[in-house]
Protein backbone atom coordinates (compact mmCIF):
# COMPACT_ATOMS: atom_id res chain seq x y z
CA UNK A 1 0.00 0.00 0.00
CA UNK A 2 2.53 2.19 0.63
CA UNK A 3 4.44 2.12 -2.91
CA UNK A 4 0.79 2.77 -4.19
CA UNK A 5 0.32 6.05 -1.75
CA UNK A 6 3.77 7.34 -2.81
CA UNK A 7 3.73 7.16 -6.45
CA UNK A 8 0.59 8.61 -6.07
CA UNK A 9 1.78 11.72 -4.18
CA UNK A 10 4.48 12.09 -6.38
CA UNK A 11 2.03 12.00 -9.35
CA UNK A 12 -0.14 14.61 -7.99
CA UNK A 13 2.96 16.79 -7.22
CA UNK A 14 4.24 16.45 -10.74
CA UNK A 15 0.32 17.58 -11.70
CA UNK A 16 -0.02 20.19 -9.13
CA UNK A 17 3.45 21.20 -10.37
CA UNK A 18 3.09 20.79 -14.67
CA UNK A 19 4.08 24.55 -15.53
CA UNK A 20 4.98 23.59 -18.83
CA UNK A 21 3.52 23.32 -22.49
CA UNK A 22 3.50 20.42 -24.67
CA UNK A 23 6.60 21.26 -26.93
CA UNK A 24 8.98 21.68 -23.41
CA UNK A 25 7.23 18.94 -21.69
CA UNK A 26 8.59 16.88 -24.60
CA UNK A 27 12.24 18.24 -24.03
CA UNK A 28 12.10 16.86 -20.57
CA UNK A 29 10.43 13.51 -21.34
CA UNK A 30 13.87 11.38 -20.86
CA UNK A 31 14.72 13.13 -17.64
CA UNK A 32 11.31 12.77 -16.09
CA UNK A 33 11.48 8.94 -16.88
CA UNK A 34 15.01 8.41 -14.93
CA UNK A 35 13.31 10.18 -12.13
CA UNK A 36 10.29 8.69 -12.25
CA UNK A 37 12.04 4.76 -12.76
CA UNK A 38 14.46 5.69 -9.72
CA UNK A 39 11.22 6.92 -8.06
CA UNK A 40 9.49 3.02 -8.69
CA UNK A 41 12.81 1.06 -8.01
CA UNK A 42 13.14 2.70 -4.47
CA UNK A 43 9.87 2.65 -3.41
CA UNK A 44 8.61 -1.04 -4.65
CA UNK A 45 11.66 -2.64 -4.29
CA UNK A 46 11.58 -4.04 -7.93
CA UNK A 47 13.48 -3.31 -10.85
CA UNK A 48 11.24 -0.47 -13.20
CA UNK A 49 10.54 -3.98 -15.97
CA UNK A 50 9.55 -5.86 -12.89
CA UNK A 51 7.25 -2.97 -11.27
CA UNK A 52 5.98 -2.49 -15.07
CA UNK A 53 5.00 -6.38 -15.31
CA UNK A 54 3.47 -7.24 -12.13
CA UNK A 55 1.29 -3.91 -11.46
CA UNK A 56 0.79 -2.65 -14.98
CA UNK A 57 0.93 -4.74 -17.59
CA UNK A 58 -0.26 -8.38 -15.94
CA UNK A 59 -3.47 -6.83 -14.16
CA UNK A 60 -4.66 -5.36 -17.27
CA UNK A 61 -3.61 -8.53 -19.62
CA UNK A 62 -1.40 -6.29 -21.93
CA UNK A 63 0.73 -9.48 -23.35
CA UNK A 64 2.44 -7.36 -26.42
CA UNK A 65 3.03 -4.31 -24.81
CA UNK A 66 6.55 -3.46 -22.42
CA UNK A 67 9.70 -1.17 -22.71
CA UNK A 68 11.44 -0.39 -25.45
CA UNK A 69 15.40 0.54 -24.77
CA UNK A 70 17.79 1.77 -26.93
CA UNK A 71 19.47 -1.54 -27.22
CA UNK A 72 16.45 -2.85 -29.08
CA UNK A 73 16.76 0.20 -31.78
Amino acid sequence: MAVKQNLHHYMDSLAANNHFNGAVLVAYKGEVMLKLTAIIEKTSGLSYEQFLQEHILKPLQLKNTGKITTERW
